[in-house]
């Protein structure tokens, strides 16, 4: 394997003093991915305790977006706004008596964060082969996009266990 060449990167480098200004004052980085996953693991806690309405609207954006990709639930995919969101929030609850998100694995990144996490709910209906009563399960991805402290964009991938 030939060497790795060095190359000349000083036209690259930026002076730190340079950004110690203006620059520099601005929101760290960290901070914000700190606080936009915070954000995230709170929606789904939200939501894995029953929220609706206005206490669900308060983690979003007016102009959300929820994307459910391909699955067995929704053979065709879903796409919601806020209002459709709050109503399949209302939905949910008459479907299912309880229902738990066990985190897998988190990352932030920027504006965006990922959580890997298996979902189970115990019914109050039926729903295929399943009975009220019985558990439907899931292990899901969910990729989410902030803007202002604020999810304005989920896609969730979704792959729920034969039922």
């Amino acid at each position: 394997m030939p060497p790795i060449e060095e190359r000349d990167n000083s036209r690259f480098s930026v002076s730190l003093d340079r950004l110690a200004g203006k620059a520099m004052s601005t929101v760290d980085p960290r901070n914000e991915e700190r606080r936009n996953l915070e954000h995230a693991i709170a929606w789904v806690r939200a939501i894995e305790g029953g929220a609706t309405g206005e206490e669900l609207s308060q983690f979003v954006t007016a102009d959300v977006i929820h994307e459910d990709m391909p699955n067995r639930v929704f053979p065709n995919g879903m796409r919601s706004d806020l209002a459709r969101m709050r109503e399949a929030a209302e939905r949910g609850k008459a479907l299912m008596r309880r229902q738990r998100y066990d985190i897998v694995s988190t990352i932030a990144s920027g504006n965006s964060v990922a959580i890997q996490l298996d979902w189970t709910a115990e019914l109050a209906a039926s729903l295929g082969t399943l009975k009220a009563g019985d558990e439907m399960r899931a292990h899901v991805a969910i990729f989410m996009e902030f803007r202002d402290g604020r999810i304005c964009r989920q896609r969730d991938y979704g792959c729920y266990e034969p039922f």
